[in-house]
């Protein structure tokens, strides 16, 4: 089994796709960006991490704002599709633009849905080790991170 090489903190990127996202993007960059400022701040992630929104054709103003947060701070970055992909093709494109920079990677959707406390947890149990960890759910039940949980695998290289 490899053995990952964080000798430093590893940089993260959280994906968030996003589709007509102008009602609620101010508030999400916000929750975002104090979220990976706190795992900076406490030596969990470097500084490089990033929060990369990938627009997905959306036809409101959401481009634009995530051109002023990147603009404005360099934890946020922009992908922006052509045209809608669908949400699919969107989280690839941030994966795919994500796993060139990004030792960690994690995708959340736009509207806060899910509970953003979670990135911390994965960051925080992240073995020093090449581990996927795959969190399974049901459709509508929020889903929970645990170590002992059955619904948390873990397959390793």
């Amino acid at each position: 089994m490899m053995e990952a090489n964080f000798s430093q903190c590893p940089v993260l990127y959280i994906v968030v796709p996003c589709y007509n996202e102008e009602e609620v993007l101010p508030e999400s960059a916000k929750q975002f960006y104090k979220a990976l400022s706190d795992m900076i701040e406490k030596d969990l992630v470097s500084p490089e991490s990033k929060i990369l929104f990938v627009n997905d054709g959306s036809k409101d103003k959401t481009w634009e704002l995530i051109e002023q947060y990147a603009a404005k701070n360099s934890l946020f970055a922009g992908v922006c599709l052509a045209k809608n992909r669908g949400h699919q093709n969107a989280l690839m494109a941030g994966l795919n633009t994500a796993r060139n920079y990004a030792d960690i990677t994690v995708t959340i959707d736009a509207d806060l849905q899910d509970d953003i406390n979670a990135i911390y947890e994965m960051v925080e149990n992240i073995p020093k080790k090449n581990v996927m960890w795959c969190l399974v759910s049901e459709v509508n039940e929020k889903p929970t991170l645990s170590l002992n949980e059955p619904q948390l695998r873990a397959f390793t290289s």
